[in-house]
C-alpha cells in the first residue's frame, strides 16, 4: 500500500482536519484517552528577520495546531488540557516553537475557575502538553539516540533535594508543561532492531512508524508500507493517508513545500558559507592585528632604547660641558684672585715706599708684613 508522506505539513493537516482521526492520533501521542476535542488548525504567515543574513526579511508559511482536549486518566478522572502540536523539518524552526508556546501561555482563552482551600475562587490556566515532531535529531548526543522522549518534569524540595510527589495544583500546573519529542531520523534505527519481528505495531510506536522517510527515489511525497504490520485500529488512518497520496491537490501542495524547504536550505547554506568566509577573514584579521601589535611593540621598544641612548649621550655631553665650564670658571677665578693678590701686594709696597724715612724700617716691615731685606731694596729704588 502506498501512502502520503505525513512529514509534509499539507498531509499532516489533511489528517488532523478529520476530527475523529485527530482524536485518535493525539490519544496515541499522549497515551491518554481523549473523549472531547476542540481545535482550530492555523496557517500562520510569519515574517522573520534572519540576523545571520544581514537582517534580510524572509517570509514563509508554517503550520502548527492548538487543541483543547478533555482527557480521562486511569481512575476515570476528567481533565481539560491544552495540546500544542508542532512539526519541524529543519533546525531553523526551533525559534517558532518558542514563539507559539509563548503565545499559548499568554492566551486567556484557556482560563477556568478554581476553588482554593480557603474557599476563594480564582482564575487559572489549563495545563499545557506540547508535542514536537522533528525531522532532525536533537543536539544533545544522549537525547539524539532516542526515537521518542517524554519530559514530564519533577518537583524537588530545594533544601533537601528530595522528590515531591506530583499532584494537581492550579499555580504549578499553569506554569509548567509536559513535552513529547519525536525524532523522525531515528525510526530506521528502531526498525532495524525489530526487522525480524512478526508482531503488529501499535500505539505510539505504530503512529511514529508512519512517519518513516523511505529512501524512495521515485517520489518522496508517497511511499510503500506493509499495512499488515499494523494493528487493526490503524486501518482508518492508513487508508486516509492512502487517499491523500492519490490526491492531485495534496501532491501539488507538497511540491510547493519542497520549493520552500529547498529555498530555506539554500539560504541556510549561503549563510553557513558566509559565516565561514567571515570566520576566515576574522581569523586573518586577528592574525594581522597580532602581527601589527608585535611589530608596534618592537618599534616602541626600539624607539625607547634609542631614546634612552640619545638621552644618555646628551647627558654625558652636558656633563662634559658643565665640567669644562666649571674648570674654566675655576681657572678664571684663580687668575682673578692672583691678580687681586698681586695688586694688593703692589699697593702695600707703594705704601711702604711712601713711609720710608717717615717711620723706622722695622715698623714699616711689621705694618705691611715685609721683611727688612725688602725694605732695604725699596730704599735703593728711591
Amino acid at each position: 500500500m502506498r501512502i502520503a508522506n505525513p512529514i509534509y505539513d499539507t498531509v499532516f493537516k489533511y489528517i488532523m482536519n478529520d476530527h475523529k482521526m485527530a482524536m485518535f492520533v493525539l490519544s496515541k501521542f499522549l497515551d491518554r484517552k481523549i473523549i472531547e476535542l476542540e481545535y482550530i488548525p492555523k496557517d500562520i504567515q510569519i515574517k522573520k528577520f534572519h540576523e545571520d543574513f544581514d537582517k534580510e526579511e524572509a517570509a514563509f508559511s508554517v503550520y502548527y495546531m492548538d487543541f483543547a482536549a478533555t482527557v480521562v486518566d486511569k481512575n476515570g478522572k476528567k481533565e481539560i488540557i491544552i495540546i500544542e502540536l508542532q512539526k519541524a523539518r529543519t533546525h531553523t524552526d526551533v525559534t517558532r516553537f518558542r514563539y507559539y508556546l509563548g503565545n499559548r501561555y499568554i492566551n486567556k482563552n484557556g482560563e477556568y475557575e478554581v476553588t482554593l482551600r480557603n474557599g476563594n475562587v480564582i482564575k487559572s490556566a489549563r495545563h499545557i502538553q506540547t508535542i514536537y515532531i522533528l525531522g532532525h535529531r536533537l543536539e544533545n548526543e544522549e537525547y539524539a539516540k532516542h526515537l521518542a522522549l517524554k519530559y514530564t518534569g519533577k518537583l524537588t524540595d530545594a533544601l533537601t533535594n528530595e522528590n515531591v510527589e506530583i499532584s494537581e495544583d492550579p499555580f504549578v500546573d499553569a506554569l509548567t508543561h509536559d513535552s513529547l519529542y519525536i525524532q523522525i531520523p531515528n525510526i530506521k534505527k528502531e526498525q532495524e532492531k525489530d526487522k525480524n519481528s512478526k508482531r503488529k505495531k501499535k500505539g505510539l510506536e505504530a503512529l511514529i512508524n508512519l512517519f518513516d522517510q523511505k529512501d524512495d527515489k521515485r517520489n518522496k511525497h508517497t511511499f510503500d508500507i506493509n499495512s499488515d504490520k499494523y494493528s487493526s485500529e490503524f486501518g482508518p488512518l492508513i487508508h486516509l493517508l492512502e487517499k491523500a497520496g492519490m490526491s492531485k491537490d495534496i501532491n501539488d501542495e507538497m511540491e510547493k513545500e519542497d520549493i520552500i524547504t529547498e529555498e530555506i536550505e539554500r539560504i541556510k547554506k549561503e549563510i553557513s558559507e558566509m559565516k565561514n568566509v567571515i570566520k576566515k577573514k576574522n581569523k586573518a584579521l586577528e592574525k594581522e592585528k597580532e602581527k601589527s601589535e608585535k611589530a608596534l611593540e618592537k618599534q616602541k621598544q626600539k624607539s625607547k632604547e634609542e631614546s634612552e641612548k640619545a638621552l644618555e649621550k646628551q647627558k654625558q655631553k652636558a656633563e662634559k660641558k658643565i665640567q669644562k665650564a666649571q674648570e674654566e670658571n675655576q681657572k678664571a677665578l684663580e687668575k682673578a684672585l692672583n691678580e687681586e693678590k698681586q695688586k694688593a701686594k703692589d699697593t702695600q709696597i707703594e705704601l711702604a715706599k711712601s713711609l720710608i724715612g717717615v717711620l723706622d724700617d722695622d715698623v714699616i716691615a711689621e705694618k705691611f708684613g715685609l721683611d727688612l731685606s725688602t725694605i732695604k731694596n725699596l730704599k735703593k729704588e728711591l
